[in-house]
């Protein structure tokens, strides 16, 4: 059973796009956790933005970066590598971004000559790089934090997702409109058709009238469309005889045969007196 609710402009959506209204916000919220790095505009006046792949290791170093504290399982021991840090190796750096690990090592020593990094290596658990002023640049993760976000993230995809849910229901009655035309299309018959059935039954139907009334409607019948249209013609010459029957043959006047002539009451008045003046004795 589908629920309905409303969204914040009062419009009733059904429980699949309620769903939907859902699922982009809180894939918003995490893109807003995960899914981006803050990138402050005083990067355009630092050392890494004048070598393109400077700038390139650089941005990929902060986006490697964990946004949280993570535990990882190094040699059988669990480490948390907290916020800011990762672990990796010179080796893994150099793969990614192409180059030698003379190179990497390089990078890297001139980004912690420059107060930018920590590099912590062991022999036993390998690299661990930290990100200095990381929650400077960053942002600080916090109950009012996690709260705004969401709360943004929310308000700017209400009317995304709401956007999105009314053009899934749309496309829905759309191509159930477009599938409800072309069935009516495929049995639908011509007004040929119809007058050629009416003329080879030898029926009482208006052929046109039939074909004007039904094509109107969609070639409904009641709430169902049509399914033998021969079936329907059938049933209004049913009908049409049905009410010739019950229409009252006209009564003929029992003096209709009698012929109609004009009186001269007067004359009628003579001949009443003469022969009441011949039947009076003298």
């Amino acid at each position: 059973m589908e629920v309905e609710g409303k969204s914040e402009t009062g419009v009733e959506l059904p429980v699949n796009a309620l769903f939907l209204c859902g699922k982009i916000i809180m894939q918003r919220v995490e893109k807003m956790r995960n899914g981006f790095i803050a990138l402050h505009r005083s990067i355009r006046e630092h050392w890494v933005w004048g070598n393109a792949y400077h700038h390139q290791w650089w941005t990929d170093i902060l986006m490697t970066a964990n946004f949280k504290a993570a535990k990882i399982c190094i040699e059988g021991r669990l480490i948390t590598i907290e916020r800011g840090m990762f672990h990796t190796s010179e080796v893994k750096l150099a793969q990614r971004w192409g180059i030698d690990r003379g190179t990497v090592r390089r990078f890297l020593q001139l980004l912690i000559d420059d107060g930018m990094l920590e590099v912590k290596k062991t022999r036993l658990l390998g690299t661990t790089i930290k990100v200095l002023n990381y929650n400077l640049y960053q942002g600080e993760i916090t109950s009012h934090t996690t709260t705004e976000t969401t709360t943004v993230a929310t308000t700017e995809t209400t009317s995304e997702a709401t956007t999105v849910a009314h053009k899934v229901i749309r496309s829905n009655k759309e191509n159930k409109d477009n599938n409800d035309n072309k069935e009516n299309k495929r049995f639908a018959p011509s007004r040929t058709e119809i007058e050629e059935y009416i003329s080879s039954e030898n029926l009482s139907v208006d052929a046109e009238a039939f074909f004007n009334f039904y094509e109107s409607n969609g070639w409904m019948v009641g709430k169902n469309r049509m399914k033998d249209w021969q079936a329907t013609v059938r049933t209004w010459n049913s009908r049409s005889k049905t009410q010739n029957t019950r229409e009252k043959p006209r009564v003929k006047s029992k003096y209709a045969d009698y012929e109609t002539t004009e009186v001269d009451y007067a004359e009628w008045e003579r001949i009443a007196m003469e022969h009441t003046m011949r039947s009076v004795p003298d």
